[in-house]
């Protein structure tokens, strides 16, 4: 039984990852990809940037905080 747990946890931390490089690399993809928009969709790229950018923070320190495993 504690192994299963065990993979249950690890499981739950990749998810966590995967997770959040998905939010950051979102960020980066808006952040770059901004200037080849016309002018008037640059500001939904910007916030679209702002949003996956508060929302990776948020889901890091939430990872963080709910840690088992932190030092």
């Amino acid at each position: 039984m504690s192994e299963e747990v065990n993979l249950l946890v690890l499981a739950t931390q990749y998810m966590f990852w995967v997770g959040f490089v998905g939010m950051a690399a979102a960020t980066l993809y808006f952040l770059v990809e901004r200037n080849s928009l016309d002018p008037e969709y640059r500001s939904v790229a910007t916030v679209a940037a702002l949003v996956t950018f508060v929302a990776a923070i948020h889901y890091y320190r939430f990872y963080e905080r709910e840690s088992p495993y932190r030092a």
